[in-house]
């Protein structure tokens, strides 16, 4: 792993733990193993390392689904299981990311608070797009109804943020897997064209 990467993970991690505020540049650096001079190699500032710390996690994001959108070896249904699941994997597996993530929306530092939010509109655009190129090739295939596509779009959405909710709030991954599994059902079957 490169020296730019080690960095930007660690951050990751120290900025869910502590936040923006909490982390400093020199734990950064003392974690990744260099001086705190070395990361101005990598980076410009603080700002700068959050910024693209947070790119990295909206980009993974919508790369990981993308994947799975673009497979057309699989059905719609499956396809949009497979989000829930691969959703609902990360927020179980890696709390670090999830609380970055869930930090940087809900309580990010005044002075990048627009950047932050104008960089979450531009992730969740593409993702919604994604998304509306799914559930139209859906209709198509005549999986679920024909209709305005932006509630199917923004219904998936609440789900995977209902998960998203849960994966803090349950104690046992059993549980979680439960919610996630009936959660999943009941969406399907209130959206889809298969005989009830």
């Amino acid at each position: 792993m490169d020296t730019q990467t080690k960095i930007l993970n660690t951050s990751i991690s120290l900025f869910a733990q502590k936040g923006y505020e909490g982390a400093s540049l020199a734990d950064i650096a003392k974690l990744v193993g260099i001086k705190k001079p070395s990361l101005y190699n990598h980076f410009s500032s603080k700002d700068d390392i959050l910024l693209t710390a947070l790119e990295k996690v909206f980009k993974g994001y919508n790369e990981q689904f993308f994947q799975l959108i673009t497979d057309k070896n699989s059905s719609v249904k499956a396809t949009l299981y497979q989000i829930i699941i691969e959703n609902a994997k990360m927020c179980w597996e890696d709390q670090d990311l999830i609380l970055f993530y869930k930090r940087m929306l809900l309580f990010p530092p005044e002075l990048l608070k627009e950047r932050i939010n104008e960089m979450n509109i531009r992730f969740e655009r593409e993702f919604d797009e994604m998304m509306a190129g799914l559930f139209k090739e859906s209709m198509n295939k005549g999986e679920i109804p024909a209709a305005d596509i932006q509630p199917y779009v923004n219904s998936f959405n609440c789900l995977l943020d209902g998960i998203f909710t849960r994966s803090n709030i349950v104690d046992s991954f059993e549980k979680f897997e439960q919610i996630v599994e009936g959660s999943w059902q009941v969406y399907w079957n209130g959206i889809s064209n298969e005989v009830k």
